[in-house]
């Protein structure tokens, strides 16, 4: 059996890489056999579950890469594998100047990044999430298209539970108001929190009937919670949550700020539970997010704009549900696992 193993930084719950490495994972376990190597992180528990090898080493700040490249040489040395699949540049990096290697290497490219060229996504295939980190590899990167695999990121829809009754889980996080906004992600600039948190203040002085619940970490988490308090707005900031459908599942729309956002996995997800969509034209979200016919698109960084759509949201039922049922309907026809996992077998297959 083929053996592949999966390279990251960190495997988090809020992290849709890792949402991705789980579904192909959990898709392909009867055709390879797959391991994970990693630098810690809350969600390693998930994929012990399904009985894959995860080997965790401690970051060590600014010793990191010397410490992870030693410590991998000493694992490829102990064991034998067919596919090295990189999830992120460091891995990238690292794993191109193993020495004498008898494995083939891919990256998937999550993110999009600047500088290093020389040492940036060496992979014998790179694999980009969107048409806008495809162009970026080839524009900026100076990649050659044969070098480049382009494979639609997916949604696996059996994982897709809700465990918790949306009544019980309001009351529960005592949620007051009559809507409430979703977001879901690192609380970095990139995302856009701080755009986010200002159009939901000013929402909330239109409107204080409704609440915006925010799941993840970073470092904006501080500054959120400060001016969700001194503004005295109705503003529930959770950790990462194991199963994040309950959520999506009380949540009436779906908002994501983001400055810059390759292929964002919260789309998939939220046309997966039918809900609206709002956001930024940045990147790869409008690649699947059309505007006014399966979702709502705004010029990233502009609050006015934000606060439009929301209010178009809000105002227009009709329309919410209309562009819901679109988003589903397109993410079903073509971004399930059903779809896109024979792709990565065949893929997969073809290097060996």
């Amino acid at each position: 059996m083929i053996k592949i193993l999966h390279l990251n930084n960190y495997i988090s719950y809020t992290s849709g890489v890792t949402r991705y490495i789980y579904n192909i994972i959990n898709n392909t376990r009867e055709f390879f056999e797959h391991e994970i190597f990693c630098l810690g992180g809350d969600a390693i528990e998930r994929f012990r579950n399904l009985n894959i090898n995860v080997t965790v080493i401690k970051d060590k700040g600014s010793h990191t890469i010397i410490n992870t490249y030693t410590t991998l040489l000493r694992y490829f040395n102990k064991n034998n594998f067919d596919i090295v699949h990189n999830h992120h540049r460091l891995f990238d990096t690292i794993t191109s100047f193993i020495p004498n290697r008898n494995f083939k290497t891919i990256t998937t490219v999550h993110s999009k990044v600047y500088g290093r060229k020389f040492l940036s996504y060496r992979a014998d295939k790179l694999i980009p999430c969107s048409d806008a980190i495809k162009n970026h590899l080839m524009q900026y990167f100076e990649k050659p298209f044969n070098k480049i695999q382009q494979m639609k990121n997916f949604i696996d829809q059996s994982d897709i539970r809700v465990e918790i009754q949306k009544e019980k889980l309001i009351e529960k996080l005592g949620i007051k108001g009559n809507k409430l906004m979703f977001f879901i992600g690192r609380f970095s600039k990139e995302k856009g929190v701080d755009i986010l948190i200002q159009a939901f203040k000013e929402i909330y002085n239109l409107n204080n009937k409704i609440a915006l619940i925010m799941i993840g970490e970073g470092e904006e988490e501080n500054f959120l919670r400060s001016i969700s308090s001194e503004n005295k707005l109705s503003v529930i900031i959770l950790k990462p949550q194991i199963n994040i459908y309950n959520y999506y599942n009380i949540a009436d729309f779906v908002v994501l700020p983001s400055r810059v956002d390759p292929f964002p996995f919260i789309m998939l997800e939220t046309g997966m539970m039918r809900k609206p969509f709002i956001g930024s034209n940045v990147d790869g979200i409008p690649e699947l997010i059309k505007h006014k016919v399966n979702g709502v698109l705004f010029q990233s960084e502009n609050v006015n704009e934000l606060v439009s759509s929301i209010q178009m949201i809000l105002e227009d039922k009709v329309f919410a549900q209309q562009i819901a049922d679109n988003l589903y309907n397109d993410v079903v026809e073509n971004y399930t696992a059903e779809k896109i996992i024979p792709e990565y077998i065949n893929f997969y297959n073809s290097l060996v």
